[in-house]
């Protein structure tokens, strides 16, 4: 070993050599460096890449979140002191420990910055006030149906337990994306914490997982009431009940865990400028430094599983239930069968419609704003109409509605 280190250029201390040609040697390695030739040492081929500022070739490395600059460091007072003595070694040492202190820089990322939907050229104070309209529309309907089905007894059913739990969940779900965006209308951008990004992103995962478990809850309670409804108040009782809705929480909460904590212990050091309106997964990864692959790979499965049951179990429940509805004799009696599951049916439409068109099209062929404007509608938009849908087209949720209102005019009157 201590023969090779003599031998080789690379390792010399700057003593010269007893040897007879090693002068020679020396000046002829020198010339290569300086021509960007003569590397097939690794260790030689790090020396020759600092004296060219050029990537050794043959090493095979790659580490994005190494920023170009902290690589031409031709004109650091070390390493020049370092070439001079000729001392390879150590000049190797130098690079790798530039680098470990330039990665350990990249991780620090303190806040991200949420573009939203960019210069409007004065139509901003118009869109805050629409989407503030839609937020206090969406506020207010969810509220309503919650204190309908508490209140009024003849809601008490399996089908408005499941509703209340849903209008519950809208509220947080369009509450972890509108206030933020709403903020990003005004100012034009909007910076949000790093740990306020991870919050955002976590909480907007489990509601979204958590409405994809419910909506195939409530298919399943609107299968049971049409193809068994002798049955059905033994198969749906309240501790079944509470077994779907309490299982569909503690799945939304737990599933977006892996992912959330895999997305943001990458490194993140090209821009803190994500180009969304809310920390949504791919903006996010656009700016990740490190390798996403397997953030992408452990997130396409989660969702798929995630998304696809719930909504298979939900089209075989609707399946069964039109092959029922179909079976009924009277015309009258297919319309009532029907109009118990026919707005369930149109926010699950809505719901996976505006769902699917996001994130089932590849992020690279989708145009931005095109993509912003999809996630409005199943972010925003959905929940504002999900409770008009149960109103409207519910008779029994209308009639406890009038009900209520018309306690409040006499509570107030007297």
């Amino acid at each position: 070993m201590k023969g090779d280190r003599d031998r080789d250029p690379i390792w010399s201390t700057g003593q010269k050599s007893q040897g007879p040609n090693q002068e020679q040697k020396d000046r002829e390695h020198e010339q290569g460096t300086q021509d960007g030739e003569g590397c097939t040492h690794t260790l030689r081929q790090w020396a020759c890449f600092i004296g060219n500022s050029q990537k050794p070739a043959g090493l095979g490395l790659k580490n994005p979140g190494i920023k170009q600059d902290s690589l031409n460091i031709a004109d650091n007072e070390d390493y020049r002191e370092l070439k001079n003595n000729g001392n390879g070694f150590l000049i190797l040492l130098h690079i790798l420990s530039l680098n470990l202190l330039d990665m350990g820089n990249v991780t620090m990322v303190k806040e991200f910055l949420l573009l939203g939907f960019g210069s409007f050229h004065g139509l901003q104070f118009f869109l805050f006030g629409t989407f503030l309209g839609i937020y206090v529309m969406t506020l207010l309907g969810n509220i309503l149906i919650l204190t309908v089905t508490s209140i009024d007894r003849s809601l008490q059913t399996p089908m408005y337990f499941f509703l209340s739990n849903f209008s519950f969940l809208e509220i947080w779900y369009t509450t972890s994306i509108a206030p933020k965006m709403l903020k990003t209308l005004l100012s034009g951008q909007e910076a949000i914490s790093f740990a306020g990004c991870v919050a955002q992103f976590y909480f907007f995962g489990s509601m979204a997982v958590a409405e994809c478990f419910l909506l195939a809850a409530m298919s399943y309670d609107r299968y049971l009431a049409i193809c068994s409804p002798l049955q059905y108040p033994s198969l749906m009782s309240l501790h079944t009940c509470i077994l779907f809705a309490g299982g569909s929480w503690l799945g939304g909460f737990i599933t977006p865990v892996v992912t959330v904590t895999m997305t943001f212990q990458l490194q993140f050091c090209a821009s803190n400028e994500i180009d969304h309106f809310f920390c949504d997964l791919a903006p996010v990864l656009k700016l990740a430094c490190s390798d996403p692959e397997e953030v992408e790979k452990a997130t396409f499965l989660m969702a798929s599983f995630v998304t696809m049951v719930p909504f298979l179990l939900t089209v075989a429940s609707y399946i069964n239930i039109v092959d029922a509805v179909l079976r009924i004799p009277s015309a009258a009696g297919k319309q009532k069968a029907f109009s118990t599951c026919s707005s369930h049916l149109i926010v699950v439409t809505l719901y996976y419609g505006t769902l699917g068109t996001v994130y089932a099209i590849p992020a690279a062929t989708q145009a931005t704003a095109l993509n912003k404007v999809f996630s409005l509608l199943y972010t925003v938009v959905t929940p504002m109409v999900n409770p008009i849908v149960y109103s409207l087209r519910n008779k029994e949720v209308k009639r406890a509605a009038q009900r209520l209102l018309s306690q409040w005019k006499r509570a107030v009157k007297t």
